[in-house]
């Protein structure tokens, strides 16, 4: 499931959570899948940062490498 997924779910549940005919059994649940859904979108997103780091880590190489002796 995308992270765009992840989030919708995030309001659906939500909106599910807010609605004063939702059982208790149901609300508990429901907060639980939002728990996981939450944890799993954390996960998503560090591992994007990580991602992130290491291109600009490789961005940053490049043009170090480009720019002249006398510039530096």
């Amino acid at each position: 499931m995308k992270l765009e997924e992840k989030l919708s779910e995030l309001q659906k549940i939500a909106e599910q959570l807010d609605n004063a005919d939702t059982s208790l059994d149901t609300s508990l649940e429901l907060y639980k899948k939002s728990i996981e859904l939450a944890k799993s979108c954390v996960d998503e997103l560090n591992e994007a940062k990580g991602k992130i780091a290491v291109i600009k880590k490789e961005a940053d190489k490049i043009i170090e490498s480009d720019v002249p002796e006398d510039l530096k």
